[in-house]
């Protein structure tokens, strides 16, 4: 049991993390989209760092993924 609880455990956080890079994508096109100016960089500097931060999640999360 423990190891179908830790699954689904491994399941939820990798679809959270999934959606956060997804918005996060969607944040960053729509910044694109903007006229180029000091405010829209800080965004989009912001907004590349979270993506970041997202990435190493994943690496982080499937390092520990629950074994069979």
């Amino acid at each position: 049991m423990k190891g179908i609880k830790q699954q689904e455990i491994y399941n939820q956080i990798t679809k959270k993390i999934q959606n956060e890079v997804e918005h996060t994508l969607t944040i960053i096109n729509k910044e694109m989209e903007k006229d180029l100016s000091t405010d829209t960089i800080k965004n989009l500097s912001n907004y590349f760092i979270i993506l970041s931060n997202l990435n190493q999640a994943i690496q982080l999360i499937s390092n520990i993924k629950p074994t069979k």
